[in-house]
């Protein structure tokens, strides 16, 4: 499991090789996306929200789509 930055969200990965995206505080899906196809072992999220998957086959992903609907703080 990976909290994102704001810490308001948490990416899981399922069994079923879906990462699902939790509510923190409630553990609520607020949705989810297929996986690698292999099983997720590492679960990461990068200061801009973006999020980043490795898997048992040593392969490590960035995904475009930032999985929060927040946009990064300003870092002025």
């Amino acid at each position: 499991m990976a909290f994102a930055p704001d810490g308001k969200t948490i990416a899981a990965p399922a069994p079923n090789g879906i990462i699902q995206f939790q509510d923190a505080a409630t553990g609520q899906v607020l949705g989810e996306f297929p996986g690698p196809p292999d099983r997720v072992t590492a679960l990461a999220f990068g200061p801009d929200g973006r999020l980043f998957s490795g898997s048992v086959d040593g392969t490590v992903l960035a995904w475009l789509r930032r999985a929060t609907n927040r946009e990064p703080a300003d870092p002025k």
